[in-house]
């Protein structure tokens, strides 16, 4: 996933426009209350245990694609995380903003992240990803896109590390999430 950043803003961002999500400018506040909602619905998959069964899925021809992913991704732990990756990318898109560390420092975040983070429960680690994308002040995006740069760049590789412990390939969920995303309908039949 860390390789692919540029072009998972590029993808989220081109499809949230296609499909209505910025034909009105909304604040920062706005969109991380979007991400914020991924996460509790990341939070209820685990609570009823549902993960991605991408063996069954891969019996799916290309045709039946969506049908594969509703019975067998969509609405899991997977797909979930997925998604508030893709709504973090969405928003570097839509404010220009690049979250990203230097790669000699992604190399120690693991043990760090296991060392913190490790044995907490799914809740918590949920919750500390909350706490890590709400720390700035919130004020005018401008004012503060270095802040945001160093939040998101610290939340995506917060999931990234997340999703490594859970066994997840993450980047194949962003990639699938990201193509179901692109045949949905506008504001994927939401009011916003």
């Amino acid at each position: 996933m860390i390789k692919r950043i540029d072009e998972f803003i590029g993808r989220a961002y081109d499809t949230a426009c296609k499909h209505g999500f910025h034909d009105e400018r909304t604040s920062v506040e706005h969109q991380l209350m979007l991400v914020i909602g991924e996460i509790g619905e990341a939070v209820e998959a685990d609570r009823k245990n549902k993960r991605a069964n991408l063996e069954l899925f891969s019996k799916f021809t290309e045709g039946a694609f969506v049908g594969g992913f509703e019975a067998h991704i969509k609405d899991t732990i997977e797909d979930e995380l997925a998604d508030v990756c893709i709504r973090i990318f969405d928003m570097c898109g839509c404010f220009g903003i690049k979250p990203y560390r230097s790669f000699e420092e992604i190399l120690t975040l693991r043990d760090d992240w296991k060392q913190v983070f490790g044995n907490k429960r799914f809740s918590e680690q949920a919750y500390a990803l909350v706490q890590m994308l709400t720390s700035w002040p919130p004020t005018d995006v401008n004012l503060v896109a270095g802040v945001l740069s160093h939040v998101f760049g610290a939340a995506l590789f917060f999931i990234h590390y997340w999703t490594l412990e859970m066994g997840i390939d993450l980047a194949r969920h962003i990639d699938l999430k990201m193509k179901y995303n692109e045949t949905r309908q506008r504001l994927h039949g939401k009011k916003y």
